[in-house]
């Protein structure tokens, strides 16, 4: 080899370690709270489409997704290849499920919204994490989706929650990856985009519905919505109280549900930012002795018991101690 091909090859080899060394630098540059900060940011900034495939207690969903954002107004679309072909249109001010297999429709609004948005495409929302709650730390980095990730996680301060892993898109922040994960640092869930497009705008049409409705049962559900502490009175349930809930879960929104004649039934959702318990109020149920106890689908628990002739259950995903602690505790006022 000549000196002249050295020096060029030698040149080459340090320049490609310089910009493996900056990018290295870069991405430790940033914290953990910064890169989280950087992906909530991401959800109101980036226009992209996309397959998500969850996994949960051996069974797979797969959806697609369009998420558009105009102007920082967030609209999306869910059409999802299993779970009856149902499609979900969510906007900042309501969601809207279309299940054709029902031929039904049902639309959230406000605050209840928001928490179902949550929990669409079995994909959480990151947006409200409390650092009182759950502390940040980076792992390393991965490829997820043909894109090159920055691998954080989530954990919880406390036993009352599970925690999370987190794959980060380097240049846009956006989650491409996730996995619920209990104390032990085992897996319980996880989701992960197979593939995804990043577009400078996305048409207004590719987040309408695309399936016919006309002929479909539209339910709006009417909601209350407030804030709550462990021994706070739900405005929906004035009857009733949750005596006990683990630190920083206040009341999301409080739902009265009736259908086909039968009882109403109460649900009370309540929020750490992050976790969700969901606690429902039933009257009437036959066999309601047979229902009580423990179960659990994948990393979603739930306890049911019986108090003053009502079916009481918590239902959520977090570990089997919390449910149990906030079902127990529910008491006529």
């Amino acid at each position: 080899m000549t000196d002249a091909r050295r020096g060029i090859g030698l040149c080459l080899r340090s320049f490609v370690a310089l910009v493996s060394l900056s990018w290295v630098l870069g991405a430790a540059a940033q914290s953990a709270d910064d890169w989280l900060e950087r992906m909530v940011r991401a959800d109101s900034l980036i226009n992209y489409q996309g397959t998500l495939v969850h996994m949960c207690g051996g069974k797979m969903d797969t959806v697609q997704i369009v998420h558009r954002v105009d102007d920082g107004r967030v609209t999306e679309r869910i059409t999802a290849r299993t779970s009856g072909g149902r499609q979900i249109i969510r906007n900042a001010d309501e969601v809207m499920c279309i299940l054709p297999d029902q031929k039904k429709v049902m639309v959230e609004h406000g605050a209840a919204s928001s928490a179902i948005a949550a929990h669409i495409a079995n994909f959480p929302s990151f947006s409200g994490i409390d650092s009182a709650l759950y502390e940040t730390a980076l792992l390393g980095s991965d490829r997820v989706a043909e894109q090159d990730t920055i691998m954080l996680a989530i954990r919880p301060v406390d036993e009352h929650r599970f925690g999370y892993r987190l794959w980060l898109d380097r240049r846009t922040a956006l989650p491409l990856k996730f996995e619920l994960v209990d104390a032990a640092g085992q897996g319980l869930e996880q989701g992960m985009f197979t593939e995804i497009r990043f577009s400078e705008s996305i048409p207004a049409q590719a987040v309408e519905p695309t399936i016919a409705t006309e002929a479909f049962e539209w339910q709006r559900s009417a909601t209350v919505t407030g804030a709550a502490t462990a021994a706070t009175q739900s405005p929906a349930s004035p009857n009733w109280r949750v005596g006990l809930l683990p630190p920083g879960f206040e009341l999301a929104h409080a739902e009265s549900m009736q259908t086909d004649g039968a009882a109403p039934m109460e649900q009370l959702v309540f929020s750490d930012g992050l976790a969700t318990i969901s606690v429902f109020i039933e009257a009437d149920v036959a066999d309601a002795a047979d229902i009580e106890g423990e179960s659990h689908i994948g990393a979603t628990h739930a306890m049911s018991t019986i108090v003053d002739g009502y079916l009481i259950t918590a239902m959520g995903g977090v570990p089997p101690g919390t449910v149990r602690m906030v079902a127990m505790s529910v008491a006529r006022r």
